[in-house]
């Protein structure tokens, strides 16, 4: 009786991952995504245009031309185990940059207990400041540098 009862939980959890899926663009297709909803911003505080292109396991988001104060925005349903994780390249004239804009170390330590569970990343001139918890006075941390 017992096998049956479990049988009939994995299928009811299996059934429901599988209809489920994420808000926008980012999806995970080959992940279980019932996890938490996140929201990524990232926005252009450099009055020239920057190129975004953001990507992660499964999903290329593709490239977008973001103008001055222009965010791009991405938001998904972390992976119910664990490992989400999206990186971009950025290109400013002659400048570029790429890192990791979200995984689960940057979600613990800049991105909990605020908002909405939103990250946001500001571009400017001297490099790339990111901020978690959508409070107006939040300072944000500048992570990386242009190269």
């Amino acid at each position: 009786m017992k096998i049956f009862f479990f049988l009939y939980c994995f299928l009811v959890i299996t059934t429901y991952a599988s209809t489920t899926s994420p808000p926008t663009k980012a999806s995970s297709k080959d992940n279980i995504s019932v996890g938490r909803s996140q929201d990524v911003r990232i926005v252009n505080d450099i009055k020239d245009p920057i190129v975004v292109h953001v990507r992660s396991k499964n999903d290329d988001l593709g490239k977008t031309t973001l103008a001055y104060r222009a965010e791009k925005r991405v938001k998904f349903q972390e992976n119910l185990f664990g490992g989400t994780l999206f990186h971009a390249d950025f290109y400013w004239k002659s400048k570029t940059a790429a890192f990791v804009i979200f995984d689960q170390k940057i979600r613990h330590r800049y991105c909990e207990g605020g908002v909405d569970n939103m990250c946001k990343w500001s571009m400017r001139e001297d490099g790339f400041y990111l901020s978690g918890n959508g409070k107006p006075n939040d300072p944000a941390t500048k992570l990386h540098d242009w190269s």
